[in-house]
């Protein structure tokens, strides 16, 4: 098994290896590698770099190393995430230009001059945040099935798009309150459930995806936590991303208190395993022991958790307690500026 490193450092991908218990490669090529997503169907690690004339660079898993067969730009600026349709098209979400593009990849080869430009579309609007609302900011673009969601922080919305089209205009859209500031957002697997948490605010917003509404509306914070700003950071503590883990099954979120608190929080609730609904009143707050836990990855079983501490400049691997969310650290991996650590499973790394 691997665990493959974003960074907002100037500085190579670092890809751990389980076994050998060591970083092994470093995929060279990258600038500012933020977001990282796997395709295990090709086997092709898509890296987007969030600088300002962002690109997408792309490494191909064959005889047991990556390789670098392709890079574009997204026409766009900051990209900080990214997600991979059936069809090869990638999506970017391109959080300083307030765009969206998609991109589709004709072949595997390194495009020549005047290869295809990707398809972009903007978005115009403003919040209530009077610093990070000041325009649209699509933080996150999710694929689920034929659709995509574009999670904007700027816009307090969560557009809809139907991947099986190229028409650009959203099929739905979902609001949170007014200077929520939507980050992330997860898809229960087996329920109609959008899980969104929102960056400004410190609250998951879950949304029914049937009927587009929103049916839950809860605080992540620990009850003895009120919102006080930094004075060297415009906004309250800061949410920054979610999973669910089915084994539970529970919702996971991380958030960072920016300067206030001693330390930053994984928290987590129960959910009905009949509905997929945040079950009140069984939330938890672990420790996490250090600074801004920006993304965190569960592997496959969920029996391990990466956790990417980007002021401690560590990624912290967790033990997970099967169907508890009581948690033993293993061991850390040192990297300057951690943005987000992806695990690639065994089976995932066989040959095609």
């Amino acid at each position: 098994m691997k665990l493959v490193i974003g960074t907002a450092a100037d500085a190579p991908v670092p890809v751990y290896d389980f076994q050998k218990k060591e970083i092994t490669e470093r995929l060279a090529g990258v600038s500012s590698p933020t977001w990282i997503e796997w395709e295990s169907k090709s086997k092709h690690l898509y890296v987007a770099n969030e600088v300002e004339n962002g690109f997408v660079s792309v490494f191909e898993w064959d005889s047991n190393k990556f390789t670098k067969v392709d890079e574009f730009s997204v026409q766009g600026h900051s990209p900080t995430s990214l997600c991979v349709l059936e069809n090869g098209a990638v999506i970017t979400a391109n959080y300083g230009s307030s765009s969206i593009s998609k991109k589709h990849k004709k072949n595997k080869e390194i495009p020549a001059e005047g290869h295809e430009k990707p398809h972009v579309w903007y978005h115009e609007g403003k919040s209530a945040h009077p610093e990070r609302q000041r325009k649209s900011h699509p933080h996150q673009v999710l694929k689920h099935e034929h659709l995509v969601f574009s999670v904007d922080l700027g816009l307090d919305r969560i557009a809809i798009f139907d991947a099986e089209t190229t028409s650009t205009d959203p099929i739905a859209e979902l609001k949170v309150p007014s200077g929520y500031g939507p980050r992330h957002a997860v898809v229960h697997k087996e329920f109609p459930v959008l899980y969104v948490i929102c960056e400004l605010s410190n609250r998951v917003c879950v949304f029914d995806t049937n009927t587009f509404e929103c049916i839950q509306d809860i605080s992540i914070l620990p009850a003895n936590v009120t919102l006080e700003h930094d004075p060297q950071f415009p906004q309250p503590p800061s949410a920054a991303e979610i999973a669910v883990v089915y084994d539970g099954p529970f919702l996971v979120a991380s958030t960072r208190y920016l300067g206030n608190y001693d330390t930053d929080t994984l928290w987590a609730s129960s959910l009905d395993p009949h509905t997929g609904r945040i079950i009140e009143g069984t939330d938890s707050h672990t420790d996490l022991q250090g600074r801004c836990p920006r993304h965190f990855m569960f592997n496959e079983g969920a029996t391990l958790l990466a956790v990417a501490m980007q002021d401690e400049d560590l990624v912290k691997v967790y033990k997970r307690e099967p169907k508890t969310m009581k948690l033993d650290l293993l061991f850390t991996i040192p990297t300057p500026k951690p943005t987000c650590a992806v695990f690639i499973e065994d089976e995932a790394l066989q040959a095609k």
